[in-house]
């Protein structure tokens, strides 16, 4: 095991611990112990993970998908598709690779719907919450949690 960023990051994943595996495109994966320290960030070109004692940073053209462990959310498993990229402007979540014409939506935590929006002919979509809170975002079969400043 190698100590990264505050968790420890294995080649698998341990179920009863809160974990990320990032399943690579060589075939390998990268699994991480998240504490309540550790802090995920995606940018246009990299997955970052930070802790107590630094940050490790991954490729996402190097990335196939990543699940989380995570259940306490809500949500079971996350895996993302390998086709859609997320981005993050403000308040707003900038989807693309979606099928155009699709749905995507901006809920609250108790599920109600906040925000709708329809994929371009680019299959771009945007979702912009209305206030500082956290959201639960669905598109394509993917979903995740985004906390709104």
């Amino acid at each position: 095991m190698i100590m990264v960023a505050g968790m420890y990051m294995t080649a698998i994943a341990q179920e009863a611990t809160p974990s990320m595996v990032l399943q690579m495109r060589d075939g390998s994966a990268k699994a991480i112990v998240l504490d309540k320290d550790t802090r995920l960030s995606f940018t246009a070109t990299s997955i970052v993970v930070s802790g107590k004692e630094g940050q490790i940073e991954f490729d996402r053209d190097k990335v196939y998908r990543y699940t989380s462990t995570l259940a306490p959310s809500g949500i079971g498993a996350v895996a993302a598709c390998d086709n859609v990229r997320v981005s993050l402007n403000g308040r707003s979540v900038i989807l693309s690779g979606l099928q155009p014409g699709s749905e995507a939506i901006l809920a609250s935590l108790d599920g109600k719907r906040v925000v709708t929006a329809v994929a371009d002919a680019n299959g771009s979509a945007t979702l912009t919450a209305p206030d500082a809170a956290i959201f639960i975002v669905n598109a394509k079969g993917i979903t995740f949690k985004f906390t709104a400043r």
